[in-house]
């Protein structure tokens, strides 16, 4: 997962109307239970894809960002909230407890930044790495979130792992759940073909199936799996395409290098 321009998982809409609803509760009832820091990774991961778009953040997203700041700071994690602040534009609060922290280093990056704001792309804070990378933020949400089991119904919590990115979990949940159509989904946007595939005929969409296994590419390191299980439920559906003509072309090159991979080979000889 990349820590640059990372994509939004979802639209600024369904943040409001999804996902902060959710969050902010799970972060008061953290707050309550005397974890701070824990609801403000949780409310920084909502917003975290936005945090490194080069835009000002938008009224919503501020909001979001200044009140994770001010949990994380509440909960020791200064550092982190100090870069929150920068980027939701507030460089007074984010030198206050730069000044707290006694670093001259931050205290020199922050003095001399002519874009404070933009200071998470380049270096943070200590000049070695921002503290609130995407990849950082999600995996201290995640680890909150798994504390959370009394906090938040499974149903709400699967759709806030879905909307944060989260989506190893979110699979694993989703299974869990027997919601194989977004188990599906979320295993896809993971980079797990062969998981997603069965996770779409655990939920007896065969069609999905076969859509997720011709999309990998033959540098993927489940590509030779995933040529072998097309070409088994396109034998059973008696059903062969372009789609699947263009998925196995690497995969025929090479001579079969195990039994299921034989089998393959001889399948997709009676479907041609």
């Amino acid at each position: 997962m990349s820590d640059v321009g990372p994509q939004l998982v979802y639209s600024a809409r369904e943040r409001d109307a999804g996902c902060v609803p959710v969050a902010r509760t799970l972060a008061r009832r953290l707050v309550a239970q005397g974890r701070p820091a824990d609801g403000g990774w949780i409310l920084a991961c909502v917003v975290a894809p936005e945090l490194w778009r080069p835009a000002a953040l938008e009224t919503s997203a501020r909001v979001l960002a200044l009140d994770a700041a001010e949990l994380l700071a509440g909960g020791g994690e200064v550092l982190a909230a100090a870069e929150l602040y920068l980027a939701a534009g507030d460089r007074g609060r984010a030198r206050r407890l730069v000044e707290r922290l006694g670093n001259p280093t931050a205290m020199r990056r922050l003095n001399e930044a002519e874009e404070p704001r933009l200071m998470l792309s380049q270096g943070g804070l200590t000049g070695e790495g921002a503290v609130t990378t995407l990849r950082a933020i999600r995996t201290r949400a995640l680890e909150a979130l798994t504390e959370t089991d009394d906090l938040v119904a499974e149903e709400q919590l699967l759709t806030l792992l879905e909307l944060l990115g989260l989506d190893t979990p979110a699979a694993r949940l989703a299974e869990r759940q027997q919601e194989f159509a977004r188990a599906a989904r979320a295993w896809e946007r993971a980079g797990e073909p062969i998981k997603a595939a069965r996770a779409a005929y655990r939920g007896g969409d065969t069609e999905r199936v076969l859509e997720i296994l011709v999309k990998v590419e033959p540098d993927h390191p489940e590509y030779r799996a995933a040529c072998v299980l097309a070409i088994r439920l396109a034998a059973r559906l008696e059903w062969l395409d372009y789609a699947l003509d263009h998925l196995v072309g690497d995969f025929i090159e090479q001579p079969p290098r195990n039994d299921a991979e034989r089998e393959a080979f001889a399948l997709l000889a009676r479907l041609y």
